[in-house]
């Protein structure tokens, strides 16, 4: 059986996979407590830290079910934003990446340097 913060990692990374939007519906609390073989106390604490994290919200009644609230997070690389949705890659695979781009800038940047840039930086 899988732990609480392995279920809310398997809800976001299907989420993810998914792509899916703002307010789409992701599935009925009742299905992901089956397909995940849990207690509905177990996938209620998975789903209260999506809830948390404005991942998802749990709407009851006739329309109820599981919705996305958010799109997904981002990693800030620099001035760049990287959406999570979509991308097939670790977040760790993301930020060693940009270690190495930084590696790579810093002698760039370094071999590029005027005396007045060492002078600005000191």
């Amino acid at each position: 059986m899988s732990s609480i913060p392995e279920r809310v990692a398997d809800l976001e990374q299907e989420i993810l996979e998914r792509r899916l939007e703002s307010g789409a519906r992701f599935a009925l609390r009742t299905e992901l407590i089956e397909r995940f073989g849990v207690s509905a106390t177990a996938m209620n604490e998975a789903l209260r830290t999506l809830r948390e994290r404005d991942v998802l919200y749990v709407k009851p009644g006739a329309q109820d079910g599981v919705f996305i609230s958010q799109p997904p997070p981002q990693v800030r690389l620099g001035v760049i934003d990287l959406w999570f949705r979509g991308l097939s890659v670790d977040a760790v695979d993301l930020f060693e990446a940009r270690s190495m781009l930084e590696d790579g800038f810093a002698r760039v940047a370094a071999e590029r340097a005027t005396p007045q840039d060492a002078r600005d930086l000191a």
